[in-house]
């Protein structure tokens, strides 16, 4: 008679976990797909700024070519620019990028790669 409540049992479980993990949760659901143009020109604004470095800025290092014989041009040094800074104060080679404030807006991957080129 231990045989049958058994069974039941086992299949009533199975019944809560195939309906538990059937998915569906807002968590799973895949990202909504990019617009054209999400952003309206007549309501975007602009970000400005300006990125400075306060305090003496270090010297720049030699940056060693030699490791590649491809890089390795006599004559030729390479300084380290992880530090620049101009005029005032103003600190070059800056990425700035924006994580988060954009809500549900998606943006189209660009048909073209980037290049980042090392050249020289």
């Amino acid at each position: 008679m231990t045989r049958p409540i058994h069974a039941g049992l086992i299949v009533a479980v199975m019944a809560v976990g195939a309906t538990a993990c059937g998915g569906g949760s807002p968590e799973n659901a895949a990202p909504p797909a990019p617009l054209t143009s999400p952003v309206d020109a007549a309501t975007a604004g602009n970000v400005m700024g300006r990125i400075t470095f306060e305090g003496t800025p270090p010297q720049p290092g030699v940056v060693r070519m030699d490791s590649d014989p491809n890089c390795v041009q006599p004559g030729v040094t390479a300084s380290d620019e992880t530090v620049v800074v101009g005029d005032e104060g103003a600190l070059h080679n800056v990425f700035v990028y924006v994580r988060d404030g954009l809500g549900d807006l998606r943006f189209p991957i660009p048909s073209q790669p980037l290049l980042l080129d090392q050249k020289d």
